[in-house]
């Protein structure tokens, strides 16, 4: 599944760069945006459970990666380990951002408990365009 997404998004970005020709990238439809939005979100959910810390930090947004170096930004990752999956269930685009709700499914463990308690919460991301590149950054809830 994260091979197909990877060659989707790879087809893409390529489609863009074609239709841009030397003058830049071209403008992504709605539906490539959304596509888009999609697949950065899973991936960067994916490299979050398998605790790829610095690759998911690839996906925050140049400007939050110049305010918060990865050292900061690591030591803010507190699910590792918790995380099984990620869906991605809805993803919208407007004209400046994304938003995605992703499905996740976590494992809690505590001292007193015999078993893992499996439970599933919606999360909501904020992911915003960069035109120029034809790419989205995550920006954090903060």
């Amino acid at each position: 599944r994260v091979v197909m997404q990877f060659f989707s998004r790879m087809l893409l970005m390529t489609a863009a760069a074609l239709a841009g020709g030397c003058g830049g990238v071209a403008e992504l439809t709605d539906e490539q945006w959304v596509e888009l939005a999609r697949t950065r979100s899973a991936e960067r959910w994916q490299a979050l459970i398998d605790g790829r810390i610095e690759t998911a930090y690839g996906y925050l947004s140049p400007g939050y990666r110049e305010l918060n170096p990865y050292e900061r930004y690591a030591k803010t990752i507190k699910g590792v380990g918790m995380w099984k999956s990620a869906e991605v269930k809805n993803a919208t685009c407007d004209q400046e951002r994304c938003e995605i709700t992703t499905e996740l499914r976590l494992e809690v463990r505590h001292i007193r408990m015999k078993q893992p308690i499996e439970t599933t919460t919606p999360f909501l991301e904020r992911w915003v365009k960069d035109r120029d590149q034809g790419q989205l950054w995550f920006v954090p809830n903060k």
